[in-house]
């Protein structure tokens, strides 16, 4: 195929985005889309332009082709600085952001002068141009469009968002295999990626009726209850929990593909320079990410707490049993994790047992769970003793103690521990009464568990049966939102 017909593919479609995107604008008056298409305009120049580098109909050498070429590039940053500014605009109202474009614009025409007319070397002055900016705005765009389609399901954000994606993964690899030879190739890619935008300006373009492509949050409406107002918004964020956590998984295999990508070129000694800022730009990248899906980690926790608050019974009613244990397991036959450890192991309730740990000692039970860990489950355990009169601090210490020695043999780290107090009918009620030295130690004394190099924190609950027939927990623990 002849090389010029991959920019002049490019060119066309270019065009054709930027008249899908300035038809909308027409209607629509969105100032996203009105950059858009003024970006995507000036895209369509840079690679008629390119056309006519390959078809020689334009220099391809002197001053004049240097200066010719600073003119390209620049149109090719105007594209990224338009989009990037578009979506300033469509996400955020904080006026620092919509600098941010024009930083990175003066940033791209520095070093593209310094490269064109201070050194005359248009082929590192794109490759840089590529690698520093196209490539890791192009994945901005992407994961911005992926948020979209994941919060909406609209068909042409997946597209758009596939189409940076696809641009952003594909050249660097292209790089490692090629070098400076890519460009060939690079033409190939960005046509391919462009029709893939344009089918998706042009979906969005049929489906939507003077709307924005990313419609703007709702504002907070004026509320009675301000609880229940707030309850409510918790509600919205863990509806949005399984999304969050798929895209910061992909944010973590993107850029642990960026080091891979870099340890492969060091290793293969194809371009050992651009291998090493890879690397240390994807680990720095990385580290960072790390931290922050911690914090989310947290933070979905706690805002999954406050769900299961909300739906909690506010009274939990002791079911039908002949004994404390049976009756137990009746309740914990309604736990998520509890259901979903008994699937994998329907004989994994075992009462009456006696466990021997890590020490050698052995240590009594009257109820113990099991479902083993495996690949992509934490696994599960359940120690419970029972006790028909209230708790003191020797009985807490023995059961902590018990429990951490088994778990140092198992290897599985506990779900639930429970000290369940049943007591007879005739106990008057002010011998029923928890001391408060015990109180005190089960409310602020998490228990540690160390299994390999990572740390776990379990509370002991004391669950009591009380004479109106209902549980009473302390602490109150919502043992099915547990993670390890």
């Amino acid at each position: 195929m002849e090389e010029w017909l991959f920019p002049l593919i490019s060119a066309i479609v270019s065009l054709s985005i930027a008249g899908t995107l300035l038809c909308r604008w027409m209607s629509t008056k969105d100032k996203s889309i009105l950059w858009w298409g003024i970006g995507f305009l000036s895209y369509f120049v840079a690679h008629l332009m390119e056309t006519l580098f390959v078809l020689e109909i334009l220099p391809t050498e002197g001053s004049e082709y240097i200066f010719l070429y600073f003119i390209r590039q620049s149109l090719v940053a105007i594209l990224l600085v338009a989009v990037l500014y578009g979506l300033a605009i469509l996400l955020t109202e904080k006026k620092i952001w919509k600098f941010v474009p024009i930083i990175l614009l003066f940033v791209q025409e520095v070093m593209i002068i310094y490269y064109d007319f201070g050194l005359w070397d248009t082929i590192t002055s794109r490759t840089l141009q590529i690698l520093i900016f196209v490539i890791p705005l192009s994945t901005v765009f992407a994961a911005l469009f992926l948020r979209y389609w994941i919060n909406c399901k609209k068909r042409h954000a997946l597209l758009l968002s596939l189409a940076w994606f696809a641009y952003a993964a594909v050249v660097p690899l292209y790089f490692i295999t090629k070098g400076t030879d890519i460009f060939p190739y690079w033409f190939g890619i960005r046509a391919v990626t462009n029709i893939i935008l344009l089918a998706g300006f042009i979906d969005y373009a049929i489906a939507s009726e003077k709307k924005s492509i990313i419609e703007p949050s709702k504002p907070i409406a004026t509320v009675e209850t301000p609880i229940a107002a707030m309850l409510d918004l918790s509600e919205e964020i863990h509806e949005k929990v399984p999304s969050m956590k798929m895209m910061m998984n992909l944010i973590m295999i993107f850029l642990s593909a960026v080091i891979l990508t870099g340890i492969i070129d060091i290793a293969l000694d194809f371009n050992i320079g651009i291998g090493i800022i890879l690397i240390i730009i994807g680990g720095m990248a990385l580290v960072v990410s790390y931290k922050t899906r911690a914090y989310f980690k947290q933070f979905i926790a706690q805002q999954s707490t406050i769900k299961r608050i909300r739906d909690a019974e506010p009274i939990t009613h002791i079911p039908n049993g002949k004994t404390p244990q049976e009756r137990f397991i009746k309740y914990m036959k309604e736990n998520p994790l509890f259901k979903q450890a008994m699937g994998r192991n329907p004989k994994g309730v075992k009462n009456d047992v006696h466990l021997t740990g890590r020490s050698g000692s052995t240590h009594k039970f009257d109820i113990y769970a099991e479902s083993k860990s495996s690949l992509g489950y934490p696994g599960y355990s359940l120690f419970l003793r029972c006790f028909d009169k209230p708790l003191k601090m020797e009985d807490v210490k023995d059961l902590v103690t018990a429990v951490k020695d088994v778990v140092e043999k198992t290897k599985i780290v506990p779900t639930g521990i429970v000290a369940l107090q049943s007591f007879s009918s005739d106990l008057h009620d002010d011998e029923r009464k928890l001391g408060d030295e015990v109180y005190e130690y089960v409310m602020n004394n998490p228990i540690l568990f160390k299994i390999g190099f990572r740390k776990y924190t379990r509370n002991l609950q004391i669950v009591t049966e009380e004479r109106d027939e209902t549980y009473d927990f302390i602490p109150f623990i919502f043992i099915d939102e547990m993670e390890n």
